[in-house]
């Protein structure tokens, strides 16, 4: 049997990904859609970084095809008119609060400004400037250089674990690295590679991430968890840098006369395992001693009947998630924390 050059099946792969990417792209041209991947939509400022300002585009991901729409100042919400009077909430987080992987209208900073304004005398205005992989230090620029613009009465700032070590200085990048942001740089771009990513993402999600979730729980990723409990350990307050920033945010807020809140956002793992309750403790410690607003939903979230559907992966929401945390918001201000003045603390746990 004659053998089949190398050189003519590497030939052949390549053209048939050309090929396969230029149908993608003149389909989805006539069909009138942006096909686009959220890291080449970003522009790098300074201190932080902002989705291209009023652009839409159709992210595959292994959720399903999501919709991304940023408004004039890089974030995924609608146009603020600065001179409103509304009662604003402006938050401030990472990718969940972002929304990663739900609909616009399913993020639960929209969900709890809906239900806020059902039964209100009072027009209540919620703000999300929220970017994915956002640390504390991002999120203090944001305040300072944008949203204190919008004159917030209320602040909300979702601290998710991973933040402790976000605002580590990075490592030198290696060369490494350098490769691995390059091959980002160009494979993001392709919308075959972007089409077979969320084939095989979403048959991994489906397949192996449900049964571990549903029958092998403590198979459940904990290394970010563990990863912190390091990171803390033998470091007093005054050595972790998020609690720094943290300080010099309820420093703003209370320099402009806003409430301030340190809302948690869990892992999928936390809600089966009590071994990283501490992490919890620590910041509700933390946040005791310097008169800052706290409120974790974990304990909630355990109770929940439905609580294996909260996640849609180990650290994003689902659409139920999101309803859940805007439910547990909504109590939460309802129970004192709109009408309380500026700016007494109320521990919540």
């Amino acid at each position: 049997m004659k053998r089949i050059p190398l050189k003519r099946i590497f030939l052949c792969v390549v053209i048939a990904i050309m090929v396969s990417e230029v149908s993608f792209r003149l389909y989805y041209l006539i069909a009138g859609k942006n096909i686009s991947s959220i890291y080449s939509n970003y522009v790098i400022k300074d201190n932080y970084w902002l989705l291209r300002p009023n652009q839409t585009f159709i992210q595959p991901e292994r959720y399903g095809d999501i919709i991304y729409s940023s408004n004039r100042d890089g974030f995924r919400d609608i146009n603020h008119d600065y001179l409103s009077q509304n009662y604003r909430i402006l938050f401030l987080g990472d990718s969940v609060t972002f929304g990663l992987g739900v609909k616009q209208n399913h993020i639960f900073t929209n969900l709890l400004e809906h239900k806020l304004n059902e039964k209100s005398k009072i027009k209540y205005e919620t703000i999300n400037e929220s970017i994915c992989s956002y640390g504390p230090g991002q999120e203090l620029h944001v305040l300072k250089d944008i949203g204190l613009k919008y004159h917030p009465k209320f602040i909300i700032l979702v601290f998710f674990n991973a933040d402790f070590e976000r605002c580590v200085p990075p490592k030198k990048p290696s060369i490494v690295n350098y490769y691995i942001a390059l091959h980002n740089i160009i494979v993001n771009r392709s919308i075959s590679y972007m089409r077979l990513r969320q084939l095989i993402d979403m048959f991994n999600y489906q397949l192996f991430h449900n049964i571990r979730r549903q029958y092998f729980r403590n198979t459940l990723n904990d290394q970010p968890l563990q990863d912190t409990r390091n990171y803390l350990n033998n470091r007093s307050d005054n050595d972790v840098c998020a609690f720094t920033l943290i300080k010099a945010m309820k420093a703003e807020a209370l320099k402009n006369n806003i409430q301030f809140l340190v809302l948690i956002s869990p892992l999928e793992v936390q809600l089966y395992k009590t071994d990283f309750d501490i992490l919890d403790q620590r910041i509700y410690n933390f946040c005791r001693e310097n008169a800052i607003d706290f409120a974790d939903p974990l304990s909630e979230m355990r109770l929940d009947p439905k609580k294996e559907t909260l996640f849609s992966d180990g650290l994003h929401f689902s659409k139920y998630g999101h309803k859940f945390i805007a439910d547990y918001l909504f109590k939460q201000l309802q129970n004192g924390y709109l009408n309380a003045p500026c700016c007494s603390p109320t521990l919540i746990y």
